[in-house]
Protein backbone atom coordinates (compact mmCIF):
# COMPACT_ATOMS: atom_id res chain seq x y z
CA UNK A 1 0.00 0.00 0.00
CA UNK A 2 2.81 2.41 0.82
CA UNK A 3 4.66 1.60 -2.40
CA UNK A 4 1.57 2.45 -4.46
CA UNK A 5 1.07 5.66 -2.49
CA UNK A 6 4.68 6.71 -3.08
CA UNK A 7 4.82 5.63 -6.74
CA UNK A 8 1.44 5.06 -8.37
CA UNK A 9 3.08 4.24 -11.71
CA UNK A 10 3.65 0.65 -10.49
CA UNK A 11 -0.11 0.00 -10.65
CA UNK A 12 -0.93 -2.29 -13.57
CA UNK A 13 -4.59 -3.05 -12.83
CA UNK A 14 -7.07 -1.28 -10.54
CA UNK A 15 -10.82 -0.83 -10.12
CA UNK A 16 -13.00 1.95 -8.75
CA UNK A 17 -15.75 0.57 -6.53
CA UNK A 18 -18.25 1.59 -3.89
CA UNK A 19 -17.55 0.58 -0.28
CA UNK A 20 -19.09 1.39 3.07
CA UNK A 21 -18.54 0.64 6.75
CA UNK A 22 -21.32 -1.07 8.67
CA UNK A 23 -22.17 1.02 11.73
CA UNK A 24 -25.22 -0.91 12.88
CA UNK A 25 -25.92 -4.53 13.67
CA UNK A 26 -24.24 -6.81 16.15
CA UNK A 27 -22.09 -9.28 14.22
CA UNK A 28 -20.84 -7.07 11.38
CA UNK A 29 -20.40 -3.73 13.15
CA UNK A 30 -17.27 -1.99 11.86
CA UNK A 31 -16.90 -4.30 8.84
CA UNK A 32 -16.05 -2.82 5.46
CA UNK A 33 -18.29 -4.01 2.63
CA UNK A 34 -17.21 -3.61 -1.00
CA UNK A 35 -19.87 -3.65 -3.72
CA UNK A 36 -17.96 -5.56 -6.39
CA UNK A 37 -21.00 -6.14 -8.60
CA UNK A 38 -22.59 -2.69 -8.36
CA UNK A 39 -25.80 -3.86 -6.67
CA UNK A 40 -26.01 -0.77 -4.44
CA UNK A 41 -26.08 1.60 -7.43
CA UNK A 42 -23.84 4.08 -5.63
CA UNK A 43 -20.97 6.05 -7.21
CA UNK A 44 -17.46 4.64 -6.64
CA UNK A 45 -15.64 5.98 -3.59
CA UNK A 46 -12.55 3.73 -3.42
CA UNK A 47 -9.83 2.49 -5.75
CA UNK A 48 -8.67 -1.11 -5.30
CA UNK A 49 -5.27 -2.10 -6.65
CA UNK A 50 -5.41 -5.54 -8.22
CA UNK A 51 -1.97 -5.91 -9.84
CA UNK A 52 1.36 -4.11 -9.61
CA UNK A 53 4.57 -4.24 -11.64
CA UNK A 54 6.52 -6.58 -9.34
CA UNK A 55 9.85 -5.84 -11.01
CA UNK A 56 9.46 -2.10 -10.42
CA UNK A 57 8.33 -2.77 -6.85
CA UNK A 58 11.43 -4.89 -6.16
CA UNK A 59 13.67 -2.22 -7.64
CA UNK A 60 12.01 0.48 -5.55
CA UNK A 61 12.17 -1.62 -2.38
CA UNK A 62 15.79 -2.66 -2.75
CA UNK A 63 17.00 0.78 -3.74
CA UNK A 64 15.18 2.37 -0.79
CA UNK A 65 15.93 0.02 2.10
CA UNK A 66 18.80 -2.00 0.69
CA UNK A 67 21.00 0.84 -0.47
CA UNK A 68 21.36 -0.72 -3.92
CA UNK A 69 21.22 1.71 -6.84
CA UNK A 70 18.20 0.95 -9.08
CA UNK A 71 20.40 0.39 -12.15
CA UNK A 72 22.16 -2.56 -10.47
CA UNK A 73 19.06 -4.43 -9.26
CA UNK A 74 18.25 -7.59 -11.20
CA UNK A 75 14.75 -9.01 -10.76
Amino acid sequence: AVAVTVNSSIIENSATLYAYVSVDGTSARGAVFVDYKGYEGMPPNIITVRDIDVSSYKTMLLSTIGGIPPAKVEC
